[in-house]
């Protein structure tokens, strides 16, 4: 908990050095951390797989294929 990653109020209470993407109720006991990315920059796409309406698309996410959404999760890693 010393690192700014725990309950919000109780480190506060603390005066602990609180991480910045750390907010109220968000992390219960410090054991988990989830990083989300809420405006990336990297680009997907959703494509049809044929002519069945019954087919799922073609999902490619694509996910960290920015530089700057890497160095976001950097970030973010090193917050927590």
């Amino acid at each position: 908990m010393l690192s700014g990653i725990g309950p919000y109020k109780h480190l506060r209470d603390m005066k602990t050095s609180l991480c910045n993407q750390t907010f109220p109720n968000e992390v219960g006991d410090g054991t988990s951390v989830r990083l989300v990315l809420l405006h990336a920059k990297s680009k997907g796409n959703v494509k049809l797989r044929g002519l069945d309406p019954t087919d799922y698309p073609a999902v490619d996410p694509k996910y960290l294929s920015h530089p700057a959404d890497i160095l976001q999760f950097i970030k973010g890693i090193n917050c927590a």
